[in-house]
């Protein structure tokens, strides 16, 4: 809205220039005002509607967030798994709903590590989402370094097999893990025991995972899976507290366990 105004502005001062410059009566010695008066108030004008632009492209950002359409500009974006390092407001607000300017420590399948930021409309009772440490899927593009999209949920299955493949390469998840997920039957799972196993990757603790799995025909089975777990996500994982599980109904062994985002 305020590009058509601005647009709307600049044309009528050209008009005037035309005016001025062809219309206006005066001699040959209203010729270099007739150029240099319409110039100056054009100019004038540019320079002070410049900080309302940026304010418009922010709204209009906001706006589509929103209304939740989908950002074109992010659509075949790459994905890359971002970190939250820090989320600050930026004074902007819809219906009482905070924008939060939310800083990315951003890790790429093909290793590139960088940090980058966006711009998010969070209601007050999403505010955990985007606690420092947590771990979102983000659209990047290349030729717009320290700029990124939080992913649309038409690309969570493909960002979700981004994470784990980031997750394989640390040595973090099982390669079989996927497959598993992918091809497994979906069950409930209540943690029986988690025991350390005294080893650290990444930051991340080893566990060994004691499960019991409740089959769609509510038959049991129990399974251990040794898991790695920021600090932050290890109370997910304590004895009684139930996990979304796939199996192999054929190997009851392989089992996959999803936890929220976890990196």
């Amino acid at each position: 809205m305020m590009k058509s105004i601005f647009a709307a502005v600049v044309g009528f001062e050209v008009l005037v220039m035309v005016i001025v410059f062809f219309v206006v009566p005066g001699g040959e010695s209203m010729g270099w005002m007739r150029v240099v008066i319409p110039a100056a108030v054009l100019g004038i004008t540019v320079i002070s509607m410049a900080p309302f632009l940026k304010v418009s492209s922010t709204f209009d950002e906001a706006m589509r967030q929103f209304r939740g359409t989908p950002n074109d500009d992010f659509a075949q974006a790459p994905i890359g798994i971002g970190t939250i390092l820090d989320a600050d407001t930026t004074g902007l607000s819809i219906n009482d709903v905070q924008q939060y300017e939310i800083a990315f420590d951003v890790e790429t399948l093909d290793g590139q590590r960088f940090p980058a930021t966006c711009r998010q409309l969070v209601p007050q009772h999403e505010l955990s989402a985007i606690a420092r440490g947590t771990v979102l899927p983000v659209a990047y593009r290349p030729d717009r370094p320290g700029v990124v999209e939080l992913v649309d949920e038409d690309r969570m299955v493909e960002a979700q097999h981004i994470h784990h493949q980031l997750r394989v390469a640390k040595g973090l998840s099982d390669p079989d893990s996927l497959i598993v997920t992918a091809e497994g039957t979906p069950a409930m799972g209540v943690v029986l025991s988690a025991v350390p196993t005294g080893e650290i990757r990444h930051g991340h603790t080893g566990l060994e995972l004691t499960i019991a799995v409740t089959r769609p025909d509510g038959g049991q089975f129990t399974t251990s899976k040794v898991s790695y777990l920021p600090a932050r996500h290890v109370g997910l994982v304590q004895p009684g507290r139930q996990l979304s599980v796939h199996y192999l109904p054929h190997d009851e062994s392989r089992v996959s366990i999803s936890l929220p985002a976890v990196a």
